[in-house]
């Protein structure tokens, strides 16, 4: 990856001669300008557009959305937004930037640059309160990025062949001459991903910064590896995880109190927040009246009439005598999706966990808890069905509708299809259809081709 992280480097040069740092004024005569200090590190990891974007390649390629005719398709700025939709064979049609490939290793360079730096601190710093967060903040970064790359390019998580199926290259240090193949996924996992994550557990605070919800705190390691576990099929663990965070008493949000007419009805400092980060600004990940994607009218149908979530997340306009729901300003807080973590995500992991260990009741009443503060006052009646596969559908479904256009979707499909579920999924776009079946190798992306061609790493099939 030597052009990559050269890119990062430069980007990482460039961004810094713009920041509102006092070493930077001190060298602005310098050549190369080389961050030294806990200010300096903070800046880095504060950068919103290098480190605080996610991935919108699975919202991207999910089924959550559709477009409304040939030509609304045809207007679509980017290849790899045209090829995702339909699961083309190359999704970036030639496209000379694959976003959530290099902005994802450029965060992973500045982590990088901020350990290796961290190292050369005297003691007193390395020991500081602030120390010790910048350094875990450094890890968490490292573990959330590596992980969703994972999640995009690496070979969908199997414990029986972890072992042998590829992830994707790990590089620990920020030596951008570097080349790393691609490691196995179960190095990618518990030799660098759990590692990292595990190091900000013993770092980062208790307290979460709500003027900055970019910044992690041990609620955010926690909400991480419960996620991560589901997606590894270990219920055990995620429900574990969930209940750490869970124990946090960290209230959910009265949809009731929400301003229903409000463009972006959630703010970007929401309570439920765990960790802000942004989808890519591709267009489909757009929201509001702006949007350019209409959302799936199958999944609308499903909400209760007294569900909050279909004022809170969506908007509709009329267009030749038809009614379209648009995605409104999620837990983003404003137009581009929400690509982080938050709370209510945690009480549909344990809801579904408890299910799959025969805990019904247990599971019922979590997911209660929840859905009490999205539906209009004194109006949600409780699930009191008792039939396991009914419980877990329905915990399943609201996961679908509580989690829409969050990017979690797309793994998702991936797990559930592994498990047996068999889900298929289908496009209509100008008289074709399009189709996605399970376990197709088109759920993971290809690495870009200037990778290949620069790092010579060993291609995903598709």
């Amino acid at each position: 990856m030597k052009k990559l992280n050269y890119i990062a480097f430069t980007l990482l040069l460039s961004i810094m001669s713009c920041a509102k740092s006092e070493f930077l004024n001190k060298k602005s005569n310098s050549n190369i300008i080389v961050p030294t200090t806990l200010k300096d590190f903070n800046h880095l990891l504060d950068n919103y557009y290098n480190v605080s974007l996610s991935s919108c390649l699975p919202t991207i390629s999910s089924d959550e959305y559709y477009y409304s005719s040939l030509d609304d398709y045809t207007a679509v700025f980017t290849q790899t937004e045209k090829n995702s939709f339909i699961w083309a064979k190359d999704p970036y049609g030639g496209d000379a930037i694959q976003a959530d490939w290099n902005n994802a290793y450029t965060a992973t360079f500045y982590c990088n640059v901020v350990l290796d730096g961290f190292k050369n601190l005297s003691y007193d710093d390395q020991e500081s309160s602030q120390g010790k967060f910048v350094k875990g903040w450094a890890h968490f970064v490292r573990a959330f990025k590596y992980y969703s790359l994972v999640q995009i390019f690496g070979a969908t998580y199997n414990d029986h062949t972890a072992s042998l199926d590829l992830g994707i290259p790990i590089k620990t240090t920020p030596n951008i001459d570097e080349i790393k193949q691609r490691a196995t996924i179960k190095k990618n996992f518990y030799n660098q991903i759990f590692e990292d994550i595990f190091e900000s557990l013993n770092l980062l605070p208790s307290q979460f910064d709500n003027l900055h919800p970019n910044r992690p705190y041990k609620g955010s390691a926690y909400a991480l590896l419960s996620r991560m576990y589901l997606n590894m099929h270990d219920y055990t663990n995620a429900e574990k995880y969930a209940d750490n965070v869970l124990s946090m008493n960290i209230a959910l949000v009265d949809y009731n109190t929400l301003d229903t007419n409000s463009t972006y009805p959630i703010s970007t400092q929401f309570p439920e927040t765990l960790y802000w980060t942004e989808q890519w600004n591709y267009s489909v990940c757009g929201t509001g009246d702006g949007a350019t994607v209409k959302i799936d009218t199958n999944l609308i149908s499903t909400y209760n009439p007294n569900d909050l979530r279909r004022l809170i997340f969506y908007s509709t306009t009329i267009s030749d005598g038809k009614k379209y729901y648009l995605m409104k300003g999620g837990y983003a807080g404003r137009i581009f999706g929400f690509g982080g973590l938050a709370i209510d995500e945690m009480y549909l992991i344990k809801a579904e966990c408890l299910a799959r260990r025969d805990k019904l009741t247990e599971a019922n009443k979590t997911l209660d808890e929840l859905l009490t503060m999205r539906f209009k006052a004194g109006t949600y009646r409780p699930f009191t069905v008792t039939d396991k596969n009914i419980v877990l559908n329905n915990i399943l479904m609201e996961r679908r509708k509580e989690l829409i256009f969050r990017g979690t979707r797309w793994a998702d499909l991936k797990r559930l299809n592994q498990e047996g579920a068999n889900i298929t999924i289908t496009r209509l776009l100008g008289g074709t259809v399009y189709t996605l079946s399970p376990n197709d190798p088109r759920y993971i992306m290809p690495i870009p081709e200037e990778e290949i061609s620069l790092s010579h790493i060993v291609q995903n099939l598709r």
